[in-house]
């Protein structure tokens, strides 16, 4: 999204840009301060746990702060920019070149988080920008992540027969 963010806010797209590397560092840092908070000194593992404890408070933080930018400012601009049809044509285009492992992993942390009218939602644009197969496999994530009764909720709200929806 962020060369198309770019296109019409240069500013915004660069800020968040830049957020997400310090994010990634920030995430890069906790990887480090975990295994050396499991070292051989007591003392290191001590420092070790305290930078850690500090180091993911200032993520969530920082993420929290990052995702609220994303969800007012970002997306102010992009409704002030484009359509509700060439944002649903950019979002296509975004899930048809995502590799299935980073579709998989993408599914797998927000499926459970969204509620039921965003699941119909994301199912529905999946459904329009994928190839059958691509969503055959995107549903039976959904089935193994969601569990057979919130899949139950989801698959009829989405019309979806969940039988003849298997791969």
């Amino acid at each position: 999204m962020f060369p198309e963010l770019g296109s019409f806010a240069p500013t915004l797209s660069a800020e968040l840009e830049a957020e997400h590397l310090e994010l990634e560092e920030l995430q890069s840092e906790l990887r480090t301060l975990a295994h050396r908070a499991h070292g051989p000194s007591s003392k290191d593992r001590e420092e070790a746990g305290r930078l850690l404890a500090r180091s993911l408070a200032l993520l969530v933080a920082g993420q929290l702060r990052h995702l609220d930018r994303e969800e007012t400012e970002a997306n102010a601009a992009a409704w002030a920019n484009r359509t509700d049809v060439e944002l649903a044509a950019i979002q296509g285009r975004m899930q048809a070149a995502m590799s299935p492992e980073s579709r998989d992993r993408l599914a797998r942390r927000m499926l459970p988080a969204l509620n039921v009218g965003e699941q119909v939602e994301l199912l529905a644009g999946a459904r329009r920008n994928l190839s059958a197969s691509a969503f055959g496999a995107l549903l039976a994530l959904a089935r193994e992540i969601l569990g057979a009764e919130r899949w139950a909720v989801l698959g009829s709200r989405a019309g979806i027969d969940a039988p003849a929806a298997r791969p």
